[in-house]
């Protein structure tokens, strides 16, 4: 006899629906005690069919909905719990803990501050009402709240840590310590605490005491995957990419789709050059919770495999940052080649640029609240899966430059701008992605290179960084930055210079698309795409790379610059 049989002649032989419903009810908790989830669903809800205000069968719907993976339809079920039982804490924290999965933050805050109205003492309620603040941005109001669980209660390991997480994230790391250190006086065998210590000591690039701090984490939980990961992140960081690729391997083992680590992994194969793993593994970058955020698209059109798709539309969309896209735009002729129409959407910033470019039928731009749902198509691809696709490996990188051209109008304007035949003129940008500084340097880094004979320097530089022209006395560099609208007016100067000089930012992928002479500056951990010991790279023949010796060390990078500028202006020009 099957649960649903069961169920009909349980009920038929009690009385009325409200005993119905608790016979339904009972059964269903039966399930759960037995791990049958999917028939415990079904009960509650022959449950709540005959008693519509059963708010404890609504919650416990909620609940193995949850755990049946199910965010949306648990939200309904406990939704309709609090509307029967608005007293009871307990519905609105599992409320809150739906939602914050489900990404709908501010209403799992305002859940979670229900519950804390109901039982200022629910701790897991306040703790997780921290986690949404934070995830919001909200860091002070986060840090409140769990001083005020730590001012109610003995404080866990958890609770500690998360506070250590929190001044981490504002960059105080003498805060951060002391809360993973106060942790590790209460709890000794804390590898959330070891783990978290070594990651403001890797922050402040301090590896090595990072390193150990990793290994004690290993040590007080053999199954710490977060550890491995980032013991391996660490020996990839310091050139070490053979350990890194044997710790990434220990911590898959563990948890093997954890998509944070397999990511990460994906960095150290392609930093190998070992590209036939990395393209597999880079496909993990979706799954990662941080960037379901910032791609929530899910398209009902089948993803593209690179198979033909003659008399087709293929829909090819851009990622992750500027310098990304202007990398791997690339790729659009060859996957034109293989069938009919190709859609590219891009960033308005790059729009202008992209207009013509090889292999697109159509370029577009979105918007916050343009939705490829107005286009038609019939494939649709990420720009970064087209490496993945196409079978890259290193001897295969399509590096033919320039694909990318600046315009012929706003090219002539910057022309009579930078007319002087008697200099060398050099475009330099200092400061990079707002979410890494340690690959900018500053300004007053650069003058060093005024000293040489016949070179003027031009700044390129737009954002917060392009005010540092102001704080040096005299600076005689002028930025042409603040009035680029664009990349087509970079693109239009850029092509007027004779030399592009650049950290690791946009404005080097675009000099070296457009097949100019570009000199990369690099971090002592650099991204995966400029590999290891390499003064070239494969992506782009005209561009060379200069590395940081040591972290931070930007002072002997460009003294090297210097010396390598000095030889440029003493060969004849050809």
């Amino acid at each position: 006899m099957n649960a649903q049989d069961l169920y009909g002649e349980s009920l038929q032989t009690a009385y009325g629906n409200r005993d119905a419903a608790q016979t339904a009810f009972r059964m269903g908790l039966q399930h759960i005690v037995r791990g049958e989830n999917r028939e415990a669903a079904t009960a509650f809800k022959q449950a709540v069919s005959l008693q519509p205000d059963f708010a404890a069968a609504y919650y416990n719907l909620g609940r193995v909905l949850r755990e049946l993976g199910d965010d949306s339809e648990a939200i309904a079920a406990y939704r309709k719990a609090s509307e029967w039982d608005p007293e009871d804490p307990d519905i609105f924290y599992n409320l809150g803990n739906a939602l914050f999965a489900a990404g709908k933050l501010d209403t799992a805050i305002k859940c979670y501050q229900r519950a804390l109205g109901l039982n200022p003492r629910f701790v897991k309620a306040r703790n997780n009402l921290a986690e949404a603040l934070k995830k919001c941005g909200r860091i002070d109001a986060a840090i409140e709240q769990y001083n005020a669980v730590l001012h109610g209660s003995s404080p866990s390991a958890e609770t500690l840590c998360r506070m250590g997480d929190l001044f981490r994230k504002r960059r105080k790391y003498d805060q951060a310590s002391h809360w993973y250190q106060k942790a590790l006086q209460r709890f000794p065998d804390c590898a959330e605490a070891f783990n978290g210590l070594g990651n403001v000591l890797r922050d402040q690039n301090r590896v090595q005491e990072a390193k150990v701090c990793y290994e004690q984490a290993i040590r007080a939980a053999p199954t710490c995957a977060r550890a491995y990961s980032n013991l391996a992140k660490t020996c990839q960081e310091t050139g070490d990419l053979g350990k890194a690729l044997h710790y990434y391997d220990q911590a898959v083992q563990i948890e093997t789709d954890e998509a944070d680590i397999r990511f990460n992994r994906a960095t150290a194969y392609l930093m190998s050059g070992n590209f036939a793993e990395g393209w597999k593994e880079y496909t993990y970058r979706f799954k990662r919770r941080q960037w379901q955020s910032v791609y929530p698209r899910r398209f009902d059109q089948p993803l593209w495999d690179g198979s033909p798709y003659a008399g087709k539309k293929l829909y090819v969309h851009d990622e992750q940052g500027l310098g990304d896209t202007l990398q791997f735009v690339r790729y659009l002729p060859l996957a034109a080649a293989l069938g009919g129409e190709l859609i590219f959407e891009t960033r308005p910033s790059l729009f202008e640029l992209f207009k013509g470019i090889a292999g697109a039928t159509r370029v577009v731009y979105r918007t916050a609240s343009t939705q490829p749902s107005d286009l038609d198509f019939d494939y649709y691809v990420p720009l970064l899966n087209l490496p993945w696709v196409f079978n890259t490996t290193l001897e295969t990188v399509p590096n033919h430059v320039p694909y990318l051209f600046a315009n012929s109008r706003k090219k002539a304007l910057w022309r009579q701008r930078l007319n002087d035949s008697r200099t060398f003129r050099v475009g330099i940008v200092w400061g990079g992605s707002a979410t890494d500084e340690k690959r900018s340097c500053r300004l007053e880094d650069f003058l060093i290179l005024q000293k040489t004979n016949a070179v003027r320097l031009y700044g390129l530089q737009k954002g917060p960084a392009a005010l540092q022209t102001l704080e040096i006395p005299g600076c005689e560099i002028p930025n042409f930055g603040p009035e680029f609208t664009d990349f087509s007016d970079t693109a239009a100067a850029i092509d007027c210079l004779d030399l592009v000089i650049s950290v690791d930012t946009a404005v080097a992928h675009l000099a070296g698309a457009m097949g100019k002479p570009v000199w990369t500056l690099l971090p002592y951990a650099p991204d995966w795409r400029w590999m290891q010991k390499r003064s070239d790279s494969p992506w782009y023949p005209t561009m060379r790379l200069f590395r940081q010796e040591t972290p931070g060390n930007w002072q002997t990078v460009m003294q090297q610059v210097a010396t390598a500028l000095k030889r440029a202006m003493a060969q004849p020009a050809a």
